[in-house]
């Protein structure tokens, strides 16, 4: 119950809001489990519901509890207190919401529950109703007050949230007001499940009993459909039809025609899918109905039984349904996967892949001096350092790391020829830095393998680190306190990239890390050309305005009237060659920006690049990748790069950048901290933020920046 007059929150809401954070409420595992008998239909017209004892409720693990009670604070408050209904025996007033909207709803809680019972907090349960809707849903509300928290959710898709259990004032709201949700987008034409998740907050006399904490929620709301269903749309798929041979990697155009006798082309949403019995996935959607198109980068797998098959849904939310014959995707020469970078602890670099299903005659293994570096990626360029046969699953680099450098290699797979050659792979790389004699603040510069697993001899925590650097102690930030490895620090924890660390080493020396940067490239020989490697693919740059990302590049030649460039985005480093990335949008030539609206309010990190489409000859060679990544800070923190920036910044440039900084502190070749205070004018106490190095920041609270780069 939320009071102003009460104690105030215990540190222990904290668990409470994380749970709430990280709960499904009624997974669509459990919505079975609501009785079939607890529901309510009409052919047409509206049903109206409220809250009320007919409603069943759930614990927060799912466990049917009965049905719910009606509850009141006590003799006078809510002044719409059924008969019968259980009393806290609150001493004071509250639950004051205008319920005219909804007159005939009432206070309810989990069954067995009164004033005596605790602890009041935490407690979450589940009130469930099973509607049906036999024609499609028109319209569709829910308004909602709760003491002190609820959440909306209809056939186990979020709608909505009002109150809290951590925010005093927004619970008061929650108890004396409605909010109203639109559920129209999440209703189905059949069976719906209608969710009320209800939540008490550490208000009051917090764990203590429901007579000086209270709970509750009431509800209601109405669901419209139309008179009557009206008919599916149809759906035809017209590629592929069957018997087509794909290849692995390669971009394929699919194609539908769809139609409704009551919905045109553009309000139809289609799903394209695939399934084979060497798996299946996603080929695009939601997309538009009709005609329509969309461009699959065929997924990496061999199968000859492979099936596309679509869904088109219409306003109505009725579907149809078509399917492609079965064709073969094939992989007849494999672009290498999965290359990985490692270091022998001396001055050995080695590569390693995946081995091949159909193996080439051998690779090409190009080395660059930094991620967009490679300036040929043909098989006569300068930059290829060796050809390994194709039976071969690792070659080791006759280079020996002789001291502070950077070396960056991706691989082609290739006939005897050379005529025949896929595209590039990932890129991997090895980052060498200097350690002084005494303290250096170091950083990761590379992202860890994914596909590595490194409870084994790969090196992740701070200690193996430490060993393989010959340093006598490394620290690590936590809680705003330095923690030694050796000494009162955690030896297992991960050295992780975008965090400062500090290494103290009698003797000056180097530290060695491999992994993955943040820009790679996808080459081939293709009928256009799009992107050359040495130029204008190193165009991409992105910039940042609150969660949006605007991205901007160079225009390849060859680009005209008709053309356009698809942006593809990816969860991650390797997610353009593994599959993970989708097509985020497209710009019609001769545009050469595009921005990714809202996209960092759903993740941190994301990457991108740009795929040239030439109207006549198809796709080009993309630009390399950029990158994008939103870090956290808190109070006293470290600073690191995790992405190599466009151009080195200094110290000041962060310091005025990063929202609500105090001032940076960086390690003079002293040994020394060196205070540089965003009051300062630049130059002042400034030194050049690198990658690999570390820092500390200091800033008001808890704020986000975002570092963009390679």
């Amino acid at each position: 119950m939320h009071r102003r007059e009460g104690k105030g929150l215990r540190a222990s809401s904290v668990v409470t809001v994380a749970m709430l954070a990280a709960m499904v409420l009624l997974p669509l595992s459990q919505i079975s489990s609501v009785s079939v008998d607890n529901y309510e239909d009409a052919q047409t017209g509206t049903i109206t519901f409220f809250s009320d004892t007919t409603w069943e409720v759930f614990d927060s693990n799912g466990t049917f509890l009965g049905f719910a009670q009606n509850v009141c604070l006590n003799d006078f408050a809510p002044s719409n207190c059924p008969a019968g209904a259980t009393l806290y025996d609150y001493p004071w007033d509250g639950w004051t919401t205008n319920l005219s909207a909804i007159p005939n709803a009432t206070w309810i809680w989990a069954p067995g529950i009164t004033g005596g019972t605790s602890p009041a907090f935490p407690a979450e349960f589940s009130f469930s109703k099973v509607f049906d809707l036999p024609g499609p849903a028109t319209s569709g509300a829910i308004s909602v007050s709760a003491d002190d928290f609820a959440e909306v959710r209809v056939n186990g898709m979020f709608v909505g949230t009002i109150g809290s259990v951590t925010n005093d004032t927004l619970a008061g709201e929650a108890s004396s007001s409605l909010a109203t949700f639109d559920i129209l987008p999440f209703l189905l034409q059949g069976t719906n499940v209608i969710t009320i998740l209800a939540a008490n907050g550490d208000f009051g006399c917090g764990s203590g009993p429901y007579d000086c904490n209270p709970a509750g929620g009431v509800f209601g709301g109405s669901l419209n459909q139309s008179a009557a269903p009206n008919e599916p749309p149809l759906l035809t798929l017209t590629s592929p039809l069957g018997g087509e041979v794909w290849e692995q990697g390669s971009p394929y155009a699919v194609t539908w025609t769809s139609s409704d006798l009551e919905d045109p082309p553009t309000s139809l949403v289609v799903f394209i899918n695939y399934t084979s019995s060497a798996g299946g996935g996603t080929v695009c959607g939601p997309v538009p109905g009709s005609p329509g198109s969309c461009d699959w980068i065929v997924a990496n797998i061999l199968a000859t039984d492979v099936v596309v098959n679509g869904t088109v849904t219409d306003t109505g939310g009725l579907k149809g349904w078509d399917e492609s014959g079965p064709f073969t995707i094939v992989a007849p020469l494999a672009t290498p996967r999965h290359l990985t970078t490692s270091w022998n602890g001396a001055t050995q670099v080695t590569l390693s892949w995946d081995p091949a299903l159909v193996p080439p005659d051998h690779y090409l293994i190009y080395r660059a001096g930094e991620p967009r570096g490679f300036a040929g990626l043909g098989p006569a360029s300068a930059q290829v350092v060796a050809r390994p046969s194709g039976a071969s699953t690792a070659w080791a680099d006759p280079l020996p790391l002789a001291g502070p450098e950077e070396r960056y290699y991706t691989m082609r797979a290739a006939d005897a020829a050379e005529t025949e050659l896929t595209p590039t792979s990932n890129t991997a790389g090895v980052f060498v830095g200097a350690l002084e004699a005494g303290l250096t603040a170091l950083s990761r510069p590379l992202e860890y393998f994914p596909w590595v697993d490194y409870s084994g001899t790969a090196l992740d925590t701070v200690e193996e680190n430490r060993a393989a650097f010959g340093a006598t102690s490394i620290q690590y930030l936590d809680s705003g306190f330095w923690q030694s490895v050796p000494g009162g620090g955690d030896p297992n924890t991960v050295l992780s990239l975008g965090s400062a660390y500090l290494v103290v080493r009698p003797t000056a020396g180097t530290f060695v890390f491999t992994g993955l940067p943040g820009s790679m490239i996808r080459f081939d020989e293709m009928p256009f050309a799009g992107f050359n490697p040495a130029a204008d693919a190193r165009s991409l740059a992105a910039t940042v305005s609150g969660d949006d990302v605007t991205l901007a590049w160079s225009a390849p030649g060859g680009m005209g009237s008709g053309d356009a460039y698809q942006v593809w985005s990816s969860p991650s480093r390797t997610g353009f060659f593994d599959g993970d990335a989708a097509l985020a949008g497209t710009a019609a030539f001769p545009t050469t920006t595009f921005t990714d609206a809202g996209i960092l309010g759903s993740t941190a990190e994301v990457f991108y690049w740009v795929v040239p489409m030439n109207a006549a000859l198809g796709p080009g060679t993309p630009t390399y990748s950029v990158g994008v990544w939103a870090e956290t800070f808190a109070n006293s923190d470290t600073l690191a790069l995790p992405l190599r920036p466009g151009a080195p910044g200094p110290v000041s440039a962060y310091a005025d950048a990063i929202p609500g900084a105090v001032g940076i502190l960086w390690l003079a070749p002293s040994g020394s901290w060196v205070p540089h205070f965003t009051a300062m004018p630049a130059g002042v106490y400034d030194a050049a933020v690198v990658l690999a190095g570390g820092y500390q920041v200091s800033v008001a609270g808890t704020v986000r920046y975002a570092f963009v780069g390679s």
